[in-house]
């Protein structure tokens, strides 16, 4: 799907408002909607992967070291029931900053 349909079908539609209300109360709930506006499944691993920056776009590692030498850490997220069944390993995923 093309990013102006999917933007349509979601943001402009109004899910990604709801996610961020915490309309979806539970994971499934959530990846049910968004898979049903982008016209494809998008499964738990799916979004996972993308949460964790594995479209390797190099972004992670510059903000992490940044993060290091400046000395502080937030982590602030709006993915509802999803984000916070996987905190712990998105945060995880973060890049070692060594």
């Amino acid at each position: 799907m093309r990013t102006p349909d999917l933007r349509a079908r979601w943001w402009h539609a109004g899910g990604e408002h709801a996610a961020e209300a915490g309309r979806f109360p539970t994971a499934e709930a959530y990846l049910d909607a968004f898979s049903t506006a982008a016209g494809v499944e998008v499964t738990r691993e799916d979004w996972l992967s993308a949460r964790r920056g594995d479209d390797a776009t190099g972004r992670g590692p510059r903000r992490g070291r940044l993060a290091f030498r400046l000395g502080q850490v937030s982590l602030l997220t709006n993915n509802g029931a999803l984000g916070s069944e996987h905190l712990t390993e998105l945060a995880r995923a973060g890049p070692a900053v060594r």
